[in-house]
C-alpha cells in the first residue's frame, strides 16, 4: 500500500511541476530583424534615417518589443555591450544624436513593424561616432512576481565623419603571465586599448618567448578579431603557450597588429619558471581532549534572557529535508498500521 501511495505521489508531483513550468515560462515568439548594423561615412552636419524591420512568422504568437539607444562598448573578449546613458559621456558617442520614432511596438502573427532611427550627425569633430540600438521583448511578468525577457539584440551604429582625420592607434596596457610552474600550462594575457578616434576590425595579437640567452623558444598568435574595437575600447587577448619549457627566466614579447599587418604596439615582460614544489611532509595528528566551546549569543533587536539561547538562523535545506522524511515515515507507518 505504501509503495503504491508513494508512486501516486511521485506522479502528482511531476504533473504539478509541469503545470508550474508551463505557467511561469510563456512561449516566446522568434523575431526576425533586418537592418542589423548601420556603418557608413557621413557628412558632418547631415541628417540620416535608418529603418529596422521587425517581423514574426505566421505561426508565432503576437509579441511586444521595446527599443532604446545605448552607448557602445567592448567587453574584455571583444564582444559589444550597451553602456547606460548616464555613463555614456565619452567623446566618441553617437547616442545623443540618435532618436527613434518608436520605443515600443506590437507585432501580430505574420506581421511586421518598422522602427526608424534618425541620426543628426554632429557638425564638428573627427573620426568615428558609435552607439547601440537595443531591441528586446517587453518584460513578461511571471507568476509569483518578477519579470524576464529573452536575449536582446544590439544594432551597432558606426558612423565615420567624412573628410576628417582618422587615427587608428592602440596601446598595450599590460602583459601578464599566469601560473609559472614547470609542467603547467602557461597563459599570457595582453590588455589592449584603442587609443585612436576610429574603430578597426581584424586586430591580432602575437607573442614570442625567449630564454635567458635571447633564444626564441615559443611563438604563437591569435586569429584576427571578428568584432571591431571602438575608440577607448579595451580588449584582452589571452593565449596558451603549448611548448614545454624548463625552469629558468624568460622574456615574453607581445605585439598587436591591425588588419593590414601594421604593428600597433609592442610590450615585453619577464617571468621565472620554477620547478614543481615537493610535497610537504605529513604532520602527525595528536589527539586532544575536547574542550567545551564558549557560546556568545547577541542580538541587535532584543536582549538575551540569561539562560536562554536565541537563534535567528533560518532552517537549512538539510533540516527541512529531514523533517519531510520524518513526516513521510510517520504517514507510511500509519498506513501500515
Amino acid at each position: 500500500m505504501a509503495s503504491r501511495s508513494s508512486h501516486l505521489a511521485y506522479k502528482l508531483l511531476l504533473a504539478a511541476l509541469l503545470v508550474l513550468l508551463i505557467t511561469i515560462a510563456p512561449a516566446m515568439a522568434t523575431m526576425t530583424l533586418s537592418g542589423i548594423k548601420y556603418m557608413a561615412d557621413v557628412t558632418p552636419g547631415s541628417t540620416i534615417t535608418f529603418p529596422m524591420t521587425l517581423s514574426l512568422a505566421a505561426n508565432d504568437a503576437a509579441a511586444d518589443y521595446e527599443s532604446t539607444v545605448l552607448g557602445f562598448g567592448n567587453e574584455p573578449n571583444g564582444n559589444y555591450y550597451g553602456i547606460p546613458p548616464a555613463l555614456d559621456t565619452g567623446t566618441y558617442t553617437a547616442r545623443p544624436f540618435i532618436t527613434l520614432d518608436k520605443t515600443a511596438v506590437h507585432i501580430a502573427p505574420g506581421g511586421k513593424e518598422i522602427i526608424t532611427a534618425t541620426i543628426q550627425v554632429p557638425s564638428s569633430g573627427a573620426g568615428g561616432r558609435y552607439a547601440l540600438i537595443n531591441i528586446h521583448p517587453k518584460p513578461v511578468v511571471a507568476t509569483g512576481g518578477g519579470s524576464s525577457f529573452t536575449t536582446a539584440m544590439n544594432v551597432p551604429v558606426m558612423i565615420t565623419l567624412k573628410g576628417t582625420q582618422l587615427t587608428e592607434t592602440g596601446t598595450i596596457e599590460s602583459v601578464s603571465v599566469g601560473e609559472t610552474m614547470q609542467g603547467k600550462s602557461l597563459e599570457v594575457t595582453t590588455a589592449f586599448t584603442n587609443t585612436g578616434n576610429h574603430h578597426y576590425y581584424g586586430a591580432k595579437n602575437e607573442i614570442a618567448v625567449q630564454d635567458s640567452t635571447g633564444k626564441e623558444v615559443a611563438r604563437t598568435a591569435t586569429t584576427p578579431l571578428v568584432t571591431a574595437i571602438v575608440p577607448v575600447g579595451k580588449v584582452n587577448f589571452t593565449q596558451q603557450i603549448a611548448t614545454s619549457l624548463s625552469s629558468g627566466t624568460y622574456t615574453v614579447t607581445s605585439s598587436m597588429f591591425d588588419s593590414k599587418g601594421t604593428v600597433l604596439d609592442t610590450k615585453s615582460t619577464t617571468f621565472t619558471l620554477s620547478e614543481p614544489r615537493a610535497a610537504a611532509p605529513m604532520t602527525p595528528i595528536v589527539s586532544k581532549a575536547p574542550t567545551a566551546p564558549t557560546m556568545v549569543v547577541t542580538t541587535e533587536e532584543s536582549p538575551v534572557t540569561p539562560g536562554a539561547i536565541a537563534t535567528r538562523a533560518p532552517l537549512s535545506a538539510i533540516t527541512m529535508m529531514l523533517a519531510l522524511a520524518a513526516v513521510s515515515g510517520i504517514l507510511v507507518q500509519r498506513r501500515k498500521g
